[in-house]
């Protein structure tokens, strides 16, 4: 088969990667990739200002496979700014995002792609697998499943998580949804969760394709109790900030009055939750009183904030 017609049964798929300090399991996620038993893909390495052995590594094998591995250098610090960056220099009509310390198995483009094409949706998600790493052996192993949802959207706003490399997309969905602040360069956690959301508010279609094609690696590390609760101030500070916006783009996208309601009570509820546990008082008050989410409140719901108010420093006081 000539490239010619392997572009014709085997459209491109570019495999976006940015890369920090990922020396240990770097080569790993690029074997990964080498290894797709689909034809046509491209592998594009965005490096975001390494310090470490990684960047040789990536040198290495794009030497050794000249037409499929891409090094870059970022333009400016920042793993969302670099995947933006990755697919300006990209080709494909299909983009498979993925982190330089996870990996996909080898099949997992090919079979994806087939769903895409046979379904014309606009992005395939399928069952995925964490492994949890401890002194670089893994220590657990969970296989997570997946179905196909009658309404995507509201599962995810249901927080029903998935690595964002479990997904493959359509190039036009990527664009369209980087249009509307999709890698947003301010969110440091929840990127993917913000980048899949907002390509299911915009109306994306989405299709399971079952089987485990998608490793999600994490390191088990020691931290100390204040460290966990720091980190978990700045995630439910981010997710309260991701909310705020996924309200305006429901408001924006949705005419149908039943279906925009269902949203906003799911985030609503959300809301509720971030703010009982959310240890700022004054940040909580500038949120309450923002007139975008205060005009949705109910009247019983506006009621509720002193009761919210009580209930939460009666906690405080029993969790010191």
């Amino acid at each position: 088969m000539n490239k010619l017609q392997q572009k014709a049964c085997f459209p491109l798929v570019s495999i976006i990667i940015p890369n920090y300090n990922s020396s240990e399991m770097v080569k790993h996620t690029l074997n990964s990739c080498l290894n797709q038993s689909y034809p046509n893909v491209e592998i594009i390495v965005v490096d975001d200002f390494s310090t470490d052995e990684s960047i040789n590594l990536i040198k290495d094998f794009q030497k050794r496979y000249p037409n499929k591995v891409f090094l870059f250098k970022n333009t400016k610090k920042g793993g969302n700014c670099a995947r933006i960056y990755g697919l300006k220099k990209s080709k494909g009509e299909y983009i498979q995002w993925l982190d330089s310390d996870d990996v996909i198995e080898k099949n997992k483009i090919k079979r994806q792609m087939e769903t895409l094409i046979k379904t014309n949706a606009d992005s395939v998600y399928s069952d995925f697998k964490i492994d949890t790493y401890q002194n670089k052996k893994v220590i657990i192993s969970e296989e997570i499943k997946k179905s196909q949802y009658d309404d995507f959207l509201e599962q995810i706003l249901m927080d029903d998580w998935s690595p964002l490399h479990n997904y493959l997309f359509k190039r036009k969905l990527v664009e369209q949804t980087i249009n509307h602040n999709g890698w947003n360069e301010k969110t440091k956690v929840l990127q993917d969760r913000e980048f899949v959301t907002i390509a299911a508010i915009l109306g994306g279609k989405f299709i399971y394709e079952p089987g485990v094609y998608s490793i999600y690696n994490r390191w088990k590390r020691n931290s100390t109790s204040q460290s966990f609760k720091d980190k978990t101030r700045e995630r439910i500070k981010q997710l309260i900030q991701l909310n705020l916006r996924f309200y305006e783009l429901i408001d924006s996208f949705y005419k149908d009055s039943v279906k925009k309601q269902k949203y906003i009570e799911i985030l609503d509820a959300e809301m509720w939750e971030c703010l009982f546990y959310f240890p700022n008082q004054k940040l909580n008050r500038t949120l309450i009183f923002r007139k975008s989410m205060l005009k949705r409140f109910s009247v019983k719901k506006k009621l509720f904030f002193p009761i919210l108010y009580f209930y939460r420093g009666f906690y405080k006081l029993l969790t010191r």
